[in-house]
């Protein structure tokens, strides 16, 4: 009986040192690289404006760093939602990503219920690129000088005063909706 084990511990042996042999020459199979096509990156403000010009500063370093190409795609219509849309139309794979104000992603889904996409299902954030300030500027022949001067001679005057904004929905509309509304 004895004689008859040391051929299988031999054979043990044998497959461990096989085994581990395997083991060390184990490779990890390559990763496919990314980008391995051209990234688009969607702007949902028309161009010149401050987003687009991040996104085109952004999509040129990311060209050279990745050695691949990145198109700039302005879509500025319907408050973001035009580009926020085509964002969630495309493909997952990390090639299509969108540049803008967080409208189409925070406010919008708060206001209107019938949105082609589902913001929290269909879009991640990545990061945030930046802040940006509002002013609120008039002509110097309005004699205003202050905030203050401004909500006065609004209610003075009801509805004779208007303002510009990105468009429905944007951070800029929605803050002077709350001005408005805390100005009484």
């Amino acid at each position: 009986m004895h004689a008859a084990a040391a051929p299988i511990k031999s054979l043990v042996v044998l497959w461990l040192a096989v085994c581990a042999s395997c083991a060390a020459l184990a490779q990890p199979a390559p990763a496919t690289l990314f980008p391995n096509k051209t990234v688009r990156v969607t702007v949902h403000n028309s161009p010149g404006s401050a987003p687009d010009v991040l996104a085109r500063y952004l999509s040129q370093r990311l060209s050279e760093q990745w050695k691949q190409a990145v198109v700039v795609d302005n879509r500025g219509a319907a408050g973001g939602i035009v580009a926020a849309d085509a964002l969630a139309k495309a493909p997952a794979d990390g090639h299509s990503l969108l540049v803008g104000g967080d409208g189409p992603i925070t406010i919008l889904p708060n206001l209107q219920n019938n949105l082609p996409y589902n913001a929290q299902r269909d879009l991640v954030p990545v990061v945030s690129l930046g802040h940006v300030d509002f002013v609120l500027v008039a002509h110097p022949k309005t004699g205003f000088r202050s905030l203050g001067d401004f909500v006065r001679a609004a209610k003075a005057q009801p509805g004779r005063y208007s303002y510009a904004s990105a468009g429905n929905g944007s951070a800029l509309q929605f803050s002077m909706e709350m001005l408005k509304q805390q100005a009484g």
